[in-house]
């Protein structure tokens, strides 16, 4: 078994041990030591990073059950033999990030079992944010201001948070948030006389160090709530971000930050109004711009093919633009837009826009497909007008 120094003290970050065993597996190399101060991935907590020998630590694993386990440290180069004595020095920046989260998930899940008696069923303490999944499949808004609330109370309170170590029946006379598992010694956290968690994870020493949470979301998993939040310096990162964003934002547009929202929707409604007044003028312009295109066509064996390059056009007036220019040439007309190539085929063509379609998806690699007289090709990338043209030409010769 590895002796695992974090147990009792989080915050040592260097130390040596002997090495028990080595060897390579998937082209990396693993070390076991008699003793290590990083954390292996377990809990829902993620693995600490390091210098092993000074060799870069990647990976840290748990090999074994309970208090018997051994702590694998990953390597890409082999860090040395049995007997061997090397120092370890576990990256702080990383350790602290999962202090902070994983002290922020014990407050934010005996809030949330204060407050409304909801119990967690799951943790993730993952790279970009934690979670903590609830007894539930939905959870209020006032009940997660609630929530944030107090749990930030606590942090600004300083409890002192300790380490306890106990046998089962010394563990049964505490007020455990959930049961502890089937061992002959518990590692206990306690934070000031709020929380008895029994767990193996690092946390910070008193609660003042996870400095803010910050709930930022609930999703359902497996039917339950997944309550989100930011911890620490992430959260504080994350509101200096969203700080520069929203001041950026107000000076653009010349308000203060609190006046965002109307100023956007204003924004929105101006762009929605001119939108629709486009789409007017461009409609209102249809049958000019369907006759000119309609004078441009090119004889494709045999047929009057117009073709026209437009990214302006609403795409529904882009397909009426092609109908009406069909009409005016008496065979094809195509129009590319956005991507799409939009295909309408005059009654009087002998060959159909449907036809067209399927080809010129066997052409480009586009997907589509369409009726006689109206369709489509999408995924079309072709910004050489004299290759589009010879596309285009190749399928009339081939529908």
């Amino acid at each position: 078994m590895t002796e695992r120094l974090y147990y009792r003290d989080p915050t040592l970050l260097e130390f040596e041990g002997t090495i028990t065993d080595t060897g390579q597996r998937d082209k990396v190399w693993y070390t076991v030591l008699d003793r290590s101060a990083f954390y292996p991935t377990s809990g829902g907590q993620l693995h600490d990073v390091g210098t092993l020998g000074g060799n870069r630590v990647i990976d840290v694993k748990e090999d074994g059950d309970d208090d018997q386990a051994v702590v694998e440290h990953i390597t890409t180069e082999r860090v040395g033999e049995p007997g061997d004595t090397v120092a370890g020095v576990v990256d702080a920046d990383r350790r602290l990030d999962n202090q902070q989260k994983h002290t922020a998930q014990h407050i934010i899940s005996q809030v949330f079992a204060d407050s409304s008696g909801l119990e967690t069923v799951s943790v993730h303490l993952g790279i970009d944010y934690g979670a903590v999944e609830l007894d539930t499949d939905s959870v209020e808004e006032s009940l997660l201001e609630q929530v944030e609330s107090r749990a930030n109370e606590i942090i600004q309170a300083c409890y002192p948070v300790h380490v306890l170590f106990l046998s089962p029946e010394e563990a049964q006379e505490l007020p455990l948030r959930k049961r502890p598992p089937e061992r002959e010694r518990l590692r206990v956290i306690r934070i000031g006389d709020l929380d008895y968690s029994a767990c193996g994870g690092t946390h910070c020493t008193n609660t003042g160090q996870v400095g803010l949470i910050k709930l930022i979301g609930v999703e359902t998993m497996r039917g339950h709530a997944l309550v989100k939040f930011l911890a620490g310096r992430q959260a504080l990162d994350d509101y200096t971000r969203r700080w520069q964003l929203t001041a950026t934002l107000a000076t653009t547009l010349t308000c203060h930050f609190e006046d965002l929202p109307e100023r956007v929707s204003s924004l929105q409604q101006d762009a929605d109004d001119c939108r629709r007044q486009l789409r007017q003028a461009q409609k209102e312009l249809l049958p000019v711009k369907a006759e000119r295109l309609a004078s441009e066509s090119q004889d494709m064996s045999g047929i009057p093919v117009a073709i026209a390059r437009d990214n302006d056009l609403d795409p529904k007036v882009a397909t009426q633009l092609a109908r009406h220019a069909a009409d005016f040439n008496k065979g094809v007309a195509i129009i590319l837009t956005g991507g799409r190539m939009l295909i309408a085929a005059a009654k009087e063509s002998p060959k159909t826009a449907g036809q067209l379609a399927r080809t010129l998806c066997d052409l480009t690699g586009g997907r589509g497909g369409g009726n006689d007289t109206q369709a489509q090709v999408g995924q079309v990338d072709i910004d050489n007008e004299q290759v589009l043209g010879h596309l285009v030409a190749k399928a009339i010769d081939e529908a």
